[in-house]
């Protein structure tokens, strides 16, 4: 599938390239005033050459980059290089970046020391801290409830279409925050935003408190390679023949299939967007939506390669749409068919960015400019139907955290005491939207169709 160049992406990669190779020599201009110009006029065909030979390396890198995909990602140096050499090479650079770390924040304190008449340490540790800064800062958020596109529909994105309310946390890992955060609190837009690093995907809450919810909910995620390849056994049953997407490799990465996807005798393109999948307890929905490994936090970029249910049948629609029109009545249909329950609300809020962030990505892709707030809104609706709370024992809203699996038996409980129960509100049967009949029904009553 061809994709389209965009100048911004030009000039963001070229600006890295740049910043990686000129190095300190060449920003202070020492490099060309004592290497190049001690020649005379002749040293201006080598520094040609240089710049000829920068270009050719830069760009030959960064193509194969490309067309290894997936497979290059992980291993650089061995796909230049070779396994031995290549392995040899990715220990060398390690040492080699702490060693240049090392000597920048030395040379940091004795440049202090020697122009500003600081402390040759109080000149390090200034560096060591605006490196640490770089780093802790530089480092993009995979979930920021606090920026576009989800703080103009943050309050749709936490709306409970069978309760007509917000959904409740139903956990109590954020207890600590005082009442507004506990398991049977609605969850409210206000309240996020005063804490906007609150909500963040499992690989980046901390070990303990990914632990704790291992403990007491059984929350494991899917890593990347095993979405993908379950998602494949669908694609193939549905096909009737491998590797339509990508083609797994060994080492738990995949290929992509970049030619356009070719539908079987009798199917066309719009009844595999039509195609209604149901992710169940879908966590930060990892099966219809990849745009990061759940299990690793590492983005999954350009979105040709990622390998969600939802990102499929926008692939598709990306390869058979023509008009700005057809391509969004066709993206929304996707979503439309793209359905996911779970229990603890901040996964279910952090699922639904996820399927909005999608949708931003691959509309940012292909138009080259924003969604407007309208669209968002009517995006933001969709996926709030279609992605929903749910007690999947008894298809219903939660009315806190997930029940005990062990608790002691009290002599209230043999006397048949139920007055905690008879305190409990019922239970609302969840609802889910059928977008073809333009009809909403409760999602118990589809299981008995």
């Amino acid at each position: 599938m061809k994709e389209k160049i965009r100048f911004l992406s030009v000039m963001k990669y070229a600006g890295a390239y740049v910043a990686l190779e000129i190095g300190s020599g060449f920003a202070t201009g020492q490099e060309i005033l004592q290497f190049y110009t001690s020649y005379g006029v002749m040293s201006t065909g080598a520094a040609l050459v240089s710049m000829v030979l920068f270009a050719w390396a830069g760009g030959s890198i960064m193509k194969l980059g490309h067309e290894a995909g997936a497979a290059g990602a992980e291993k650089p140096y061995q796909l230049l290089c070779g396994r031995v050499l290549g392995t040899f090479y990715e220990y060398f650079v390690l040492f080699y970046l702490f060693a240049v770390l090392a000597v920048m924040i030395s040379g940091a304190g004795a440049a202090a020391q020697e122009y500003w008449g600081f402390s040759y340490y109080t000149g390090g540790l200034v560096m060591a801290l605006l490196v640490f800064s770089a780093f802790a800062f530089g480092l993009e958020k995979l979930i920021d409830i606090g920026s576009y596109p989800v703080v103009p529909v943050l309050e749709w994105l936490l709306q409970d279409k069978s309760t007509k309310r917000n959904i409740i946390w139903a956990t109590d890992t954020y207890e600590e925050f005082g009442e507004g955060f506990t398991d049977k609190v609605q969850m409210n837009a206000s309240s996020l935003l005063r804490h906007p690093d609150l909500i963040r995907p499992r690989i980046q809450k901390s070990q303990e408190a990914q632990e704790q919810r291992t403990r007491k909910k059984a929350e494991v995620f899917t890593p990347a390679w095993l979405c993908n390849q379950m998602n494949n056994y669908c694609d193939d049953d549905w096909f009737g023949r491998t590797g339509m997407f990508n083609t797994e490799n060994a080492d738990h990465t995949w290929t992509v299939s970049e030619d356009k996807i070719e539908f079987p005798t009798g199917k066309c393109w719009q009844d595999y967007v039509d195609s209604r999948r149901l992710e169940i307890t879908c966590g930060e929905a990892p099966y219809l939506v990849s745009r990061y490994d759940v299990s690793t936090g590492e983005l999954i970029v350009p979105p040709i390669r990622r390998i969600g249910i939802l990102d499929r049948k926008l692939r598709v629609v990306n390869e058979n749409t023509d008009t700005y029109e057809e391509w969004l009545k066709w993206t929304i249909r996707a979503f439309e068919a793209s359905y996911g329950y779970e229990y603890q609300g901040d996964n279910v809020l952090i699922a639904r960015i996820n399927l909005l962030l999608t949708f931003t990505d691959y509309y940012e892709e292909r138009w080259e400019r924003h969604p407007d707030d309208k669209l968002l809104q009517q995006m933001a609706n969709k996926i709030v139907w279609n992605i929903w709370q749910m007690d999947g024992l008894k298809d219903t809203v939660p009315l806190g955290k997930p029940y005990e699996e062990f608790r002691q038996i009290t002599l209230f409980d043999m006397f048949g005491d139920t007055q905690d129960d008879e305190n409990e509100p019922e239970a609302v049967p969840c609802r889910i939207y059928n977008w073809r009949s333009k009809t909403s029904m409760k999602f118990m009553d589809l299981k008995e169709m």
